[in-house]
């Protein structure tokens, strides 16, 4: 055989492997109907990315162990099941990937489950949790939204990550480089090279076409990073991340002032892996001293639960995903009810 038809037998070859990975896999992903996370955002100048506006699709498949539907609503806010009770407080429900609840269908999370039981509950509310969020960016949003949607009160739920990435400026770096990054209240976009731009269009392209394709590029991504990263275990907080937290809550909660209370809790425990969700509502609560916001104590009451079997922390999250189970979404909704239900906070209604 000749170098020639070497070469062209190799590059046929190659080609039909191609075909036969990625045309089952786009068309399974169009059968499917599954939508790339980066689907579910939009770049906003004021915050970053945000929830995409009037938006729906089914979030993770076969090969992540969940699959749902999701959709958005005009202002970015997750939608929820509406409960069916007026003169009650309306909260807004602002956080991370923990509080947007991707991962379980817009009726299974601990906000609809919240509103759908509100003659128990006597609250109800909007989830404006977003994936990728820290407290910058939570304080961001809600400078954004709370002019336009009329509220009582305010629930921010902390999660550990949001320690470590309120010290840096680009704790998600390809998050960043497509929407750009609020930190101090000031708008950064990183300056990125052209093969930098490419590679993410194709990421973009990937995870909203090849389902399969775009899971093993995240495996990857997440492989480089465990070995370029150090986890984020804690067995006391950081002092820079703690002043950091303590200063920006300080910033939410003179925006949240003249609109209702805030409300602070920190996302339980759900690993083996240290957490700092109890030591993160202590921090705040001592240094609450003039009374500004409310912390409730849900990390360290469930905490308590797990250690005494009352509750099986395995239960409230995915096999092989942090993030809440439907149980989970159960338990947050039942603790977070009996903890305004005690807590000292104002939450009468503005209007």
């Amino acid at each position: 055989m000749t170098q020639k038809k070497f070469f062209m037998a190799l590059l046929v070859s190659m080609a039909i492997t191609l075909a036969l990975w990625f045309l089952p896999d786009a068309i399974t992903t169009y059968i499917l109907d599954i939508r790339g996370v980066s689907s579910f955002l939009a770049a906003d100048p004021t915050v970053g990315q945000i929830n995409k506006p009037n938006f729906s699709g089914k979030f993770g498949g076969f090969l992540d162990p969940f699959s749902t539907f999701v959709s958005i609503g005009p202002l970015g806010e997750r939608r929820s099941s509406e409960g069916n009770c007026k003169n009650v407080p309306y909260f807004l429900f602002m956080g991370d990937s923990i509080t947007a609840g991707f991962e379980v269908n817009d009726e299974e999370t601990f906000v609809s489950k919240i509103n759908i039981n509100c003659k128990t509950t006597r609250i109800v509310g909007a989830n404006f949790g977003v994936l990728g969020y820290d407290t910058h960016e939570v304080i961001a949003n809600y400078t954004r939204i709370s002019r336009s949607i009329k509220h009582d009160a305010v629930l921010y739920l902390i999660t550990d990550t949001d320690l470590w990435e309120n010290t840096q400026l680009f704790p998600y770096v390809n998050i960043a480089k497509r929407f750009g990054r609020v930190f101090f209240g000031t708008y950064y976009l990183p300056t990125i090279s052209n093969l930098e731009r490419a590679y993410l269009n194709f990421r973009i392209f990937a995870s909203d076409h090849f389902y399969a394709t775009s899971t093993a590029i995240k495996l990857l991504e997440r492989w480089y990073a465990g070995r370029s990263q150090v986890a984020h275990t804690y067995t006391t907080i950081p002092a820079d991340q703690a002043e950091t937290l303590v200063k920006l809550v300080k910033i939410l909660s003179a925006a949240v002032k003249g609109h209702g209370t805030l409300y602070i809790a920190a996302s339980p425990c759900v690993t083996t892996a240290l957490c700092a969700g109890p030591d993160i509502e202590r921090l705040l609560q001592n240094s609450n001293q003039s009374g500004e916001f409310v912390v409730l104590p849900l990390a360290t009451e469930l905490e308590s639960k797990f250690n005494r079997g009352e509750i099986n922390k395995k239960d409230m999250r995915f096999y092989n995903d942090v993030h809440l189970s439907k149980y989970g979404h159960h338990v947050l909704a039942e603790e977070l009810t009996r903890l305004f239900a005690t807590s000292p906070g104002d939450t009468k209604r503005n209007y």
